[in-house]
């Protein structure tokens, strides 16, 4: 066999090992499409829940809010009502009225 032959020789070798290398990873990228596939649906699905799950979270908190609105409109009379049973005034009166009502007891027993 001559130099040139087996230059020739080595070339086509590396040529088809080229495409069979070729063919591989061509195989491997067939091989592994349905995986793809099948994992592109789950994160769509997965997406598409978490963006529900925000929505009713952002809802929820909105609700929330509401509520505490209203909670804070409803309270504003118990707290003026707080607020002025608390005044040293009422308290004042509160405890004479109380001592007056002892006394009375101590005196009708």
């Amino acid at each position: 066999m001559s130099a040139a032959a087996a230059a020739d020789l080595v070339g086509l070798v590396g040529r088809v090992l080229l495409v069979a290398g070729a063919a591989v990873v061509v195989v491997a990228a067939l091989a592994v499409v349905p995986r793809i596939v099948r994992v592109r649906h789950r994160a769509l699905a997965l997406r598409a829940t978490v963006e529900a799950m925000r929505v009713d979270t952002l809802t929820a908190l909105a609700l929330l809010s509401a509520q505490q609105a209203e909670t804070q409109e409803l309270l504003v009379p118990w707290r003026t009502l707080l607020r002025w049973a608390r005044h040293p005034l009422v308290v004042a009166a509160l405890q004479w009225y109380r001592r007056r009502r002892a006394a009375e007891r101590r005196t009708h027993a």
